[in-house]
């Protein structure tokens, strides 16, 4: 058995048989392919669609947009040349008069201290030794390799829209115990009740349909498992999110509000991060660039400091 026989069909969940090349579904009959050992469970990927023809193949102008900021901005991270030091994608947390809830300290020499921060910040005291993980939204791996750092998860699966960020993550961390695919968080191409903890950092507020990524958390969530879960939002859609997980079942354990320790660490990152990110700008995006490194100014650094986005982590637990 390989490790890509963990994943299934994102179409109907059914098993794929591993071809080398391509996984193929033994029940709807599409085909995915397979690039550099990495499953693309992508349906607007899947060759030789003669399955269901009533299948939805389309993806929306958002979501392509989101796939070709991630690819600009992985090509802008390889050719500065700062590829190996750019794990993380996030952020980042700085600590401040608020309380913590990491068990773990960083190292003051550590590379990317801020977002390594971020991850044990939103971990708390939960223990992934001997658990099966995931990661929805993986960027490059960064949030993965901490908690290797740190813990002995039995499985660890790495999920990402955007192919060159699995790539990555595959180049330096794949092993017999962690695996990568490339697929939508909308619909994740996992089993139901396979993971005792999922991880979701910065990422949900890019989704189109949320909810349905909600609904993926809480059917491949084993009973009692854990989402550890930070993001920035508007209050209000995050407060009906929240209760939206929680109509599904979720019991909420932990919260905290972290936006003055997120806006602490732009402040604190955003030079730094200007340099791997130039060629980003140079195609004429310097406005995203500056909202997606938090650049003091930029818009979502004043919708912050302003209140009206808050950058908060939630620990929920799927009901026994």
């Amino acid at each position: 058995m390989t490790k890509n026989t963990i994943f299934k069909c994102p179409n109907c969940k059914n098993n794929l048989i591993d071809l080398v090349e391509q996984m193929t579904c033994i029940q709807c009959g599409l085909n995915y392919p397979v690039r550099d050992r990495i499953p693309i469970l992508l349906l607007e990927e899947a060759a030789g669609q003669y399955g269901d023809k009533n299948i939805d193949y389309t993806i929306t102008a958002h979501k392509q947009e989101v796939k070709d900021g991630y690819t600009n901005v992985a090509k802008s991270i390889e050719q500065s040349g700062m590829q190996d030091n750019v794990y993380f994608l996030n952020l980042g947390y700085a600590p401040d008069d608020n309380p913590q809830y990491a068990v773990h300290d960083v190292p003051l020499t550590a590379i990317n201290k801020n977002s390594v921060k971020l991850i044990l910040e939103t971990i708390g005291d939960y223990d992934f030794n001997g658990k099966d993980l995931l990661e929805v939204g993986c960027g490059r791996g960064g949030n993965i390799y901490t908690i290797h750092q740190y813990y002995e998860p039995r499985t660890t699966v790495g999920v990402d829209l955007c192919k060159a960020n699995v790539k990555y993550c595959d180049s330096y961390l794949s092993s017999h115990n962690i695996s990568f695919t490339v697929a939508d968080a909308e619909k994740l191409p996992l089993e139901d009740n396979s993971f005792d903890a999922i991880v979701n950092i910065e990422s949900s507020s890019a989704y189109t349909d949320i909810k349905s990524f909600y609904h993926n958390v809480n059917r491949i969530l084993r009973p009692g498992g854990f989402f550890l879960y930070a993001d920035v939002m508007e209050n209000s859609v995050f407060d009906s999110n929240i209760q939206y997980l929680k109509s599904l079942g979720m019991e909420q354990f932990r919260y905290t509000d972290i936006t003055t320790n997120v806006l602490l660490s732009c402040y604190q990152e955003y030079r730094k991060k200007i340099l791997a990110y130039k060629e980003v700008e140079e195609l004429g995006n310097k406005e995203d660039l500056e909202d997606f490194i938090g650049k003091p100014g930029s818009k979502i650094y004043n919708n912050m400091k302003s209140g009206r986005k808050s950058y908060r982590i939630y620990n929920l637990r799927k009901q026994q």
